[in-house]
């Protein structure tokens, strides 16, 4: 067994590439007596690339995903149905369980957001910088930039996405807590909110789903002083709203939504990350039927989406 590290700088590919083998260390990495290599990439926003590559001579045959189970309990997900993934803030890594797995996309303290940003049945990753602002959506599970850069919100606002009009296309949307205020957008471009409404209050963690089996998704809030979920179910707005106890979350679990049996309906799950344990719940009711399983390392953000 062997490792080996290559870190460079560079503001493109050819002069990082050329600079490795004109070093006689690094270069005797790149030729080295190893079986297994690791790219990551991080570029920053005035254009520079931060790149390292480890080298391994490692046992012939391991996997190039990071290990993880695909479900527990024996349960198996069906097609179209939501899995879990993993967002590893400080080395901006993503880990998606059926999906591409240990690229990288964004910079530390990027909060994640991941839909469906252009309508093709498939959930892709995205960023909300909190201290500008700005939305960085890509419509591939791959590294590369942004295939769409906006600016939507404050820094103090908190993401979200859905289809909120039902027209099959995923939406931004923002929860502002100092107004308990709710900012939702039909179109993934610049501009102001479609529609606004007044919902929850400081301290609550704004959702999204189709709750009821729709067609559209809605808006929720967990209340963590209170234990209490509220579930609307307005097509672009408010509409009727679910009050639900919810007792078996802890503060530090992170509430994930998915459409985890490929229903229709899309219900609740937690990440626990002290464990890396996820919970995933099958109905709205106090004592749904669950699913546990493990993925991933733990202390990393949830996430869900239909990767496939």
């Amino acid at each position: 067994y062997a490792l080996g590290e290559n870190v460079g700088v560079g503001y493109d590919p050819e002069t990082l590439d050329r600079a490795f083998w004109e070093s006689p260390s690094h270069q005797a990495n790149v030729v080295g007596n190893y079986n297994y290599a690791g790219v990551g990439v991080v570029i920053r926003d005035d254009g520079a690339m931060y790149v390292t590559v480890i080298f391994m001579r490692g046992p012939e045959g391991l996997p190039a995903n990071a290990p993880g189970e695909s479900a527990g309990a024996g349960y198996t997900f069906p097609p179209g149905s939501d899995r879990v993934g993993l967002h590893n803030g400080a080395r901006g890594t993503w880990t998606l369980d059926g999906g591409p797995s240990g690229f990288y996309y964004g910079v530390p303290s990027d909060v994640p957001v991941t839909c469906d940003w252009d309508g093709d049945g498939d959930t892709t990753v995205g960023l909300y910088r909190s201290t500008s602002g700005y939305l960085y959506l890509r419509n591939t599970n791959s590294f590369g930039v942004a295939d769409i850069a906006i600016f939507y919100g404050i820094p103090e606002d908190m993401p979200l996405c859905g289809d909120w009009d039902g027209d099959g296309l995923e939406t931004i949307g923002i929860f502002r807590p100092s107004a308990a205020t709710f900012y939702l957008r039909n179109s993934n471009s610049l501009g102001f909110a479609d529609t606004e409404f007044r919902f929850g209050r400081t301290g609550d963690i704004p959702l999204a789903g189709d709750w009821f089996g729709n067609g559209h998704d809605s808006v929720a809030v967990y209340r963590p002083s209170t234990g209490m979920l509220y579930l609307a179910d307005g097509r672009n707005g408010l509409g009727n709203v679910m009050a639900l106890p919810r007792t078996d979350f802890l503060p530090s679990d992170q509430l994930i939504v998915g459409d985890w049996d490929a229903d229709g309906t899309d219900t609740l799950g937690y990440h626990r990350p002290s464990t890396g344990e996820f919970r995933l719940l099958f109905d709205h009711q106090p004592d749904p039927e669950t699913v546990t399983m493990s993925f991933g390392p733990t202390g990393l953000t949830a996430v869900a989406g239909d990767w496939s």
